[in-house]
């Protein structure tokens, strides 16, 4: 997914580079540019300025951003994966091993094994204490 946006930014940025090289207002600002002969510097961040390219700066952090992006995705893939095993993973009677989920009793303030996401009491008794 990463080599395919980074190909995609590869040609965009290829062809906007063409693009501006076959412009003719950035031959003419170019001409101009060695024309005057001293002030390249100012006259060349003026142009890009003008066609709005980013900075050497303004990429890097672009390209920090990304590589802190596929860190956090290779984590969430990897997290993924190990959840899938454990859903995977059959307990001895051959159903589903259930994830760990600690609750505490709403009622009686136990603490003890959620069997679903909602279960908010530790028993019937305690279910029973507060309908």
């Amino acid at each position: 997914m990463f080599e395919k946006i980074s190909q995609k930014k590869d040609q965009i940025l290829a062809s906007f580079v063409s693009d501006i090289l076959m412009s003719d207002s950035f031959a003419a600002t170019m001409e101009k540019i060695i024309a005057t002969g001293g002030f390249i510097d100012k006259n060349i961040q003026n142009t890009l300025n003008t066609f709005r390219v980013a900075s050497k700066r303004e990429i890097d952090d672009i390209e920090e951003r990304l590589v802190r992006l596929e860190r956090k995705m290779t984590r969430v893939v990897s997290s993924l994966e190990e959840l899938k095993e454990k859903m995977e993973t059959k307990s001895s009677r051959g159903a589903y091993q259930a994830i760990s989920m600690a609750g505490v009793c709403e009622s009686c303030g136990k603490n003890f094994t959620k069997k679903s996401f909602n279960q908010r009491f530790c028993s019937a008794a305690c279910r029973s204490k507060n309908t």
